[in-house]
């Protein structure tokens, strides 16, 4: 099965990790960027982050909003946080294999992110991104001002990248899946 066909099969976010995994991995080293934490007082960590330690040694987590940080430390689902803004680059000293956005691009202001798109795999060999489809709304959520929608995107923003769609454009619950990786890489790359 072709892989868009098989991450259009899945509903939701682990299985679609997977099948690309299955096409690209494995990773030793995951930048996953924006964790969430305040989601549904979550105990347990994303499906995405579950999926990715399967399929890593190890996780680091770069979360822009300071006060998401404390609780992200009591989770330990990472090895290490970093605060910062992606738009800035990766954390320093640091060597990636896959750099992980899901449902986060749509947070940046377009004029930022266009150009950001084309650094991103330069950063790392691989990316993998999920942003929301379209025209959806989104206000500040918790007292983060990042949580909300500044661009509204859509296939023709990832130009540089493979990407499915899934929903209905501009509408809750759609969205697009957009990567880019080198099939092969080692420690000699």
């Amino acid at each position: 099965m072709a892989l868009e066909k098989k991450i259009r099969a899945y509903s939701n976010r682990i299985n679609q990790i997977r099948a690309l995994f299955d096409d690209a991995g494995p990773f030793n080293r995951v930048l996953y960027v924006g964790a969430q934490v305040h989601k549904r007082n979550r105990r347990k960590p994303p499906n995405c982050l579950m999926a990715l330690k399967e399929i890593s040694q190890g996780a680091d987590c770069l979360e822009i909003f300071q006060p998401y940080i404390p609780a992200l430390k009591k989770k330990n689902w990472f090895d290490n946080i970093y605060c910062g803004d992606i738009c800035d680059g990766v954390p320093a000293g640091n060597r990636y294999d896959l750099i992980c956005w899901w449902h986060g691009p749509e947070h940046v202001e377009k004029e930022r992110l266009l150009p950001l798109l084309k650094k991103l795999p330069t950063w790392a060999p691989c990316v993998w991104m999920a942003c929301q489809w379209g025209a959806v709304k989104q206000n500040a959520m918790h007292g983060n001002v990042h949580e909300e929608h500044a661009s509204y995107l859509y296939e023709e923003d990832f130009c540089d990248y493979n990407v499915i769609v899934s929903g209905k454009k501009d509408r809750k619950k759609s969205q697009i899946i957009a990567w880019n990786y080198k099939k092969v890489f080692d420690e000699n790359n």
